[in-house]
């Protein structure tokens, strides 16, 4: 079955189901154990696409005008590594966090939303806060006692608390939200016709006349929406409590944490006075939703960190997981042990003139079909109301391709008119519906030029339409999105009108000579005056390089080599630094150097000769190894600690092999890639591609452009030496010191080795000058016999063959 996967230029990493625990538990910051590892990296950055992180007025950050990205920023790029390679407990994220969803598309959160949000199951309350207690009251009912028994609203039930009046009838009244108003003789939007929704015979008032039998009510407007005719009343509070307490509170704090909600709520309103609001019941007729319109949004059943540990082994770790050993957390006495200083540009490149990025919104983690693990065969997604678990890391294909990250089609200085060539470029991509639009400004004078142009906007069927009218004159803004409609526009006799693009930033429209914008286009604030669009901003060009210094101290052999694990990948695959990733910006290369300090000697003396003494070492001493093989040892020393806690092979895990799959350079550079790791379009060419609730391909499926123009070629890093092989028989009894046999590597430095007497599982020892091992767990090994018990006729130890591996 083919299937439309969805685009991003992010995937997830899942979230570990079984935290490690770090092998150095105390915390001991401010003491020195001999037996633990002090001293520092030094960095080099250096950047493969355009880097960037805001200071002042959109330029790069600076300090004492020196581009600078500052250690924080850095640290947090390693730390989400470091949690992932390291099996860590996912820490920095807001597990409170709440989803709510409104739509009533056909998919599965619409049919979810419609199933719940009946009319008939939605009631009028009032929230108020008494006795040091947040309640829940019911608003009275509409009873048809209180009416004349010959009015239309006679033949309502007698349970309704919610009505229907039209806009039309509260703006002639000039009616208030949340004033109290009297009426009669209507009925409410559900139970009307479908021809006559509304009858005529109903009056609102907002004084009460007490010759008059007149049912009394609060009026509760909802936000401007398109097409909108209705606006609901409510009954005054009545005595029925509904709700109070604990779990009247879970639902608010809810609300509180809908960080998509336009203007956020907070429970001290509350204490200000009643508040009127609209909530559901469960079938246990206890509370599920409430909010503050008719069709309000509905909150699912849980929150990010209920997603977190729900239908996994995941959970809170009792103990320390390596990347909240090294790095600190919130618990106390947890410090830091590295810390991150600041990266400073060393070279001679400079910040590259303004150019304008693609416009970049805040993430939308309640878009589940990407933020949740969806399955695979599965005809609907899971939502944040079922079994859903959140997707897990989140992490940015790198993308090379030149200049991805910037809007081409707008450049500042060019005069937008009909005869320049950029008026040609962009008429080019309105023809193929690629974000340029235009705006026509009519002017005009006669009731006929009128005419001409609403006739224009009927057979049209123009989505956007404006008018103002100042005495006689009457001016029209038209968006124009095809080719036909400027056609039309161009073929009014006698009719003038100016063309405007929409879409470019007014950041860069302001500071282009000669051209106009209309005051339609222009959303203002307060500092900025105004802030359409994105805005330009300085960026250091790719091959730009910084260095900056990490210093750490009491660090196991284990945790030292996560940390190096994080900071120094393999050739041909690189870091996200900085912000813009999402649009290609940030990827960069780091290259260390180790320095490790033997902190006794370093407070022996003040002085080494004609120099201070630092205490820098040149060779880890209990391991007899010099430096410059010091990363990889230990690298290995954390893999071996990994493969020994969980007896699998570290490089060899999915949740590794996809992570080194992001971190991949090679093939990211084509216009082919770049179009695979887009965002999902709102108006683009395929209309909004958000509807169709698209999951994400596998990472896995991600295949490397052949097309690519790198020019490297590397293997990805978790690639198996050999594969497994079936093992071969020896005779025991008749091996010596230094006889060569072959067996499977069943762990880190465990061997099995098949006999005609049977298995035997021998140590695997290493030699200290060359530790690292990059053979495969369940593969083909070659060794000699280091040690042998011609009594027993056992093996005791094996040593790796180097001349055949």
């Amino acid at each position: 079955m083919s299937r439309n996967y969805g685009l991003a230029p992010y995937h997830f990493i899942d979230l570990n189901k079984n935290v490690l625990a770090s092998d150095n538990q105390e915390n001991s910051y401010d003491q020195y154990k001999e037996a633990l590892n002090n001293g520092y990296i030094d960095v080099e950055i250096k950047a493969i696409t355009e880097l960037f992180t805001r200071g002042e007025k959109e330029r790069f950050n600076a300090i004492n005008k020196k581009p600078v990205f500052v250690g924080s920023s850095i640290r947090g790029s390693v730390r989400v590594l470091a949690e992932q390679m390291g099996y860590a407990e996912m820490e920095d994220i807001e597990k409170d966090e709440a989803f709510f969803y409104r739509t009533f598309d056909d998919k599965d959160g619409g049919k979810i939303y419609r199933s719940k949000m009946k009319p008939d199951l939605i009631k009028g309350g009032w929230l108020t806060f008494e006795d040091g207690t947040f309640k829940l009251y019911a608003a009275e009912k509409f009873k048809k006692g209180h009416v004349d028994p010959n009015a239309l609203f006679s033949r309502l039930p007698d349970d309704r608390d919610v009505l229907f009046v039209t806009k039309l009838e509260i703006e002639k009244r000039a009616i208030k939200d949340k004033q109290q108003v009297y009426f009669k003789s209507f009925k409410p939007y559900r139970e009307a016709g479908k021809d006559k929704p509304f009858p005529e015979n109903y009056t609102v008032n907002i004084d009460s006349n007490p010759r008059l039998n007149l049912l009394k009510g609060v009026v509760v407007m909802s936000g401007a929406m398109y097409g909108k005719k209705k606006e609901a009343i409510i009954g005054v509070k009545s005595n029925k409590l509904v709700e109070k307490g604990d779990e009247l509170l879970k639902v608010l704090r809810k609300i509180e944490n809908d960080k998509n909600r336009t203007k956020v709520f907070s429970r001290m309103e509350i204490k200000k006075g009643p508040i009127p609001c609209f909530y559901i019941l469960d079938e246990n007729e206890q509370l599920a939703a409430l909010g503050f319109n008719y069709f309000f949004r509905f909150p699912y059943n849980f929150n990010v960190g209920e997603a977190m540990y729900k239908n996994t082994n995941t959970q809170p770790a009792k103990k320390l997981d390596f990347a909240s050993s090294i790095f600190g957390n919130e618990k106390p006495k947890n410090n830091s042990k590295v810390f991150f200083e600041d990266f400073y540009l060393t070279d001679q490149h400079s910040e590259e003139p303004e150019q304008l990025p693609h416009i970049l919104a805040g993430p939308k983690a309640s878009y589940y079909p990407h933020y949740l693990v969806q399955d695979e065969d599965a005809e609907n997604c899971n939502t944040w109301d079922n079994k859903g678990v959140i997707a897990g890391y989140k992490n940015y294909w790198h993308k090379t391709e030149p200049g991805i990250w910037t809007k081409k089609e707008f450049r500042i200085g060019d005069k937008f008119d009909g005869k320049h060539p950029i008026f040609n470029t962009n008429f080019d991509k309105f023809r193929k519906n690629e974000y340029v639009n235009f705006l026509a400004e009519f002017k005009l004078y006669g009731e006929e030029s009128k005419e001409d142009i609403e006739d224009f906007i009927d057979r049209e069927k123009l989505t956007f339409k404006q008018k103002k009218i100042e005495g006689k004159k009457s001016t029209y803004y038209l968006l124009l999105k095809t080719e036909q409609h400027y056609n039309s526009c161009k073929n009014f006799e006698g009719i003038k009108y100016t063309l405007y693009y929409v879409n470019p930033p007014l950041a860069v429209l302001k500071e282009i000579p000669d051209f106009k914008y209309a005051e339609e286009t222009i959303k203002k604030d307060e500092k900025n005056k105004e802030t359409l669009g994105s805005k330009p901003i300085r960026v250091l060009p790719k091959g730009s390089e910084l260095t900056g210094r990490i210093r750490f101290v009491n660090l196991s052999n284990a945790e030292l080599g996560l940390l190096l694990l994080s900071l120094d990948l393999p050739k041909g695959y690189a870091h996200k630094i900085g912000m813009g990733k999402p649009l290609g910006l940030g990827s960069a290369r780091f290259s260390c150097k180790l320095n490790l300090i033997n902190r006794k000697e370093r407070y022996s003396a003040v002085f080494d000769q004609s120099t201070w003494q630092l205490g820098l070492t040149s060779s880890i001493a209990s391991e007899e190894l010099p430096l410059e093989k010091s990363i990889e040892f230990f690298k290995t020393c954390f893999i071996d600690y990994y493969q020994k806690e969980n007896r699998v092979n570290w490089k060899g895990q999915e949740r590794i092999q996809n992570l080194f799959t992001m971190l991949k350079t090679e093939g990211t550079d084509t216009p082919e890639w770049s179009a695979k790791t887009r965002y999902l379009e709102l108006d683009g060419r395929n209309g909004n591609e958000f509807k169709n609730k698209s999951k994400l391909r596998k990472i896995s499926e991600f295949s490397v452009n052949n097309n690519s123009k790198s020019t490297e070629n590397t293997k990805l890093f978790f690639e198996e030496k050999r594969p497994p092989v079936v093992a071969k028989v020896f005779d025991c009894e008749t091996l010596e010191i230094g006889s060569e046999l072959s067996g499977i590597l069943v762990a880190p430095k465990m061997v099995e080795i098949h006999c005609k007497s049977g298995i035997q599982k021998v140590q695997l020892v290493l030699d200290k000058g060359n530790p690292s091992l990059d053979i495969a767990i369940g593969c083909e090994i070659e060794v000699l016999v280091k040690q042998y018990s011609t009594v027993k006729k056992q093996i005791i130890q094996v040593e790796l063959n180097r001349k055949k591996n």
